[in-house]
């Protein structure tokens, strides 16, 4: 079975956080079965890279990362609060421009190459925003959105705890939006997973 695993995170053997801890043992597990072909497309901190490298290879196990540091400026930090309050992205905030960009560019890259997978599996909140994006690419196959965490009850929470008035109508609009972009982005999954 040809699988493309869609991560925020990539996942390896000496991750440090708890959700590229699950999502690299489930990759362990897919990768056991040999006749599996799996090709992971993810997105990584600099500081990963000699890490993923030092990995022991597997035959059946191909990464497409991009390497950056996620450093979030003050403009960054208030550009991704407006995006997620008024909807004015379609990632809900959650990616830029240029992660989405890396993402389809892999995508279309392993469809030029003549590899279409049977199930492709997006990994966090942030990446299951991109399968609409992502059939169009490969129209076929069965999707499985994992939620490493569910974003729109976080939100919910923070603005419920939320004091301020003002800063409660801006968190109550962030949820408002995570919300429906979430639930409507999973209404395009065969199967989802939450952790």
């Amino acid at each position: 079975m040809k699988i493309l695993l869609i991560a925020f995170n990539v996942p390896y053997d000496s991750v440090a956080h708890a959700g590229g801890c699950t999502c690299n043992h489930y990759l362990k597990k897919m990768i056991a079965d040999k006749t599996n072909d799996v090709v992971v497309i993810s997105l990584g901190e600099e500081s990963e890279k000699e890490r993923l490298l030092k990995q022991v290879k597997y035959n059946n196990l191909h990464y497409e990362t991009l390497f950056e540091n996620r450093i979030f400026s003050f403009t960054n930090k208030i550009n991704n609060t407006l995006s997620k309050a008024f909807g004015i992205n379609p990632y809900a905030g959650f990616l830029t421009k240029k992660e989405v960009s890396f993402f389809l560019a892999s995508c279309k890259s392993q469809k030029k190459q003549g590899w279409f997978p049977d199930v492709v599996i997006c990994d966090w909140t942030e990446c299951i925003f991109l399968v609409k994006k992502i059939k169009a690419i490969f129209p076929s196959a069965k999707y499985i959105a994992v939620e490493q965490d569910v974003s729109l009850l976080k939100y919910e929470r923070i603005y419920k705890r939320t004091k301020n008035p003002f800063i409660r109508v801006l968190r109550h609009r962030i949820y408002k939006n995570v919300l429906k972009r979430e639930i409507s982005s999973l209404k395009n999954y065969d199967i989802v997973k939450t952790v």
